[in-house]
């Protein structure tokens, strides 16, 4: 009876352990996750890895300026970062030989943006990084991704989108103590897997983007103290064509867009800047990534915002 009742056990055992194998050796990450980190108040963040990244932020171009300042910076994730664009052709080296040609004078771009980044992340790298570079004008990248927070866990950090989670900041559409729950998930690649593949209850999305007004608002603010401007774009899908299955984006990029009206903070539009080609030709893939032509049609829209902010008031910077 006891050799039985072990053997069952050791079935068991060894059937949970062959499982768990196969699933670290072969299932995809059902989440977002990122295990090299750096906290800042509470928030996760990372720096890209590519050795082109130098290239993509243009720090190189503070040599340029009389007082180690830039004009421009720019915030936000994988799209502002030039995923799937040639370094030299991204947005911030694109946007300092478009400006510099309309004003006639050096213009320093800084590309703060990094790929898998939500507001949260934008706004405390910002709020750092941005006192540092003194800019005139800070344009802000929103998509999708956008409103969404990160749960730390294990020294990982997690993005569950808009499912609900529980006291921990996790999934539990099982019900299970959050304590146990926690033990299992951060342990467990099979206990994800069975997590994942329940029905997962989400928040209104609707709700989500107006929190976010909220966020925005607070770093508006704190960009308004240091006489900075604030421009907002609004990234799009590029997986179908133009003025089709955009209808919950518009949505959701609404609440924003009303606050931004109020606050005259100018915003502008990718579906709108890219539309004057097939989207086949403005795409690196069908996500949201821009290919150089798609990169070149937003940093002209970019710069036609820009120019005049610069404008108004030339810093004394040497002509080129």
């Amino acid at each position: 009876m006891h050799l039985k009742l072990f053997l069952v056990l050791f079935s068991f055992a060894a059937s949970l352990y062959g499982a768990e194998h196969w699933v670290r050796s072969n299932e995809k990450p059902r989440w977002q996750r990122v295990k090299t980190i750096e906290m800042i108040n509470g928030v996760p963040t990372w720096r890209p890895r590519w050795d082109q990244t130098p290239v993509i932020r243009n720090t190189g171009c503070l040599k340029g300026t009389a007082d180690d300042r830039a004009d421009v910076v720019l915030v936000g994730d994988s799209i502002f970062y030039g995923v799937g664009t040639d370094p030299q052709e991204s947005l911030a080296p694109s946007l300092d030989r478009l400006l510099l040609a309309r004003l006639e004078h050096l213009i320093c771009t800084v590309n703060l943006a990094v790929p898998g980044y939500t507001f949260e992340n934008e706004k405390v790298v910002g709020m750092r990084d941005i006192p540092v570079y003194r800019p005139r004008v800070v344009v802000l990248e929103v998509w999708a991704n956008s409103p969404h927070h990160f749960t730390m866990l294990e020294g990982e950090a997690f993005n569950f989108g808009s499912v609900v989670v529980d006291e921990n900041g996790l999934p539990n559409p099982l019900g299970l103590s959050p304590a146990v729950h926690r033990v299992l998930f951060s342990k467990s690649m099979l206990w994800r897997k069975i997590t994942g593949e329940q029905r997962l209850p989400t928040r209104l999305s609707l709700d989500m983007w107006v929190d976010l007004v909220e966020e925005v608002d607070e770093f508006h603010e704190w960009l308004g103290a240091q006489d900075i401007q604030l421009v907002l774009a609004f990234a799009t899908k590029l997986s179908v064509p133009w003025g089709t299955g955009r209808e919950t984006e518009a949505k959701h990029y609404g609440v924003l867009q009303t606050w931004a009206a109020e606050k005259s903070v100018p915003t502008l539009m990718f579906e709108d800047i890219l539309s004057s080609l097939p989207v086949e030709d403005v795409r690196h893939d069908s996500c949201c990534h821009l290919s150089n032509e798609g990169t070149a049609l937003v940093a002209e829209s970019i710069a036609d915002v820009v120019a005049p902010l610069l404008a108004v008031s030339p810093p004394d910077v040497p002509k080129d």
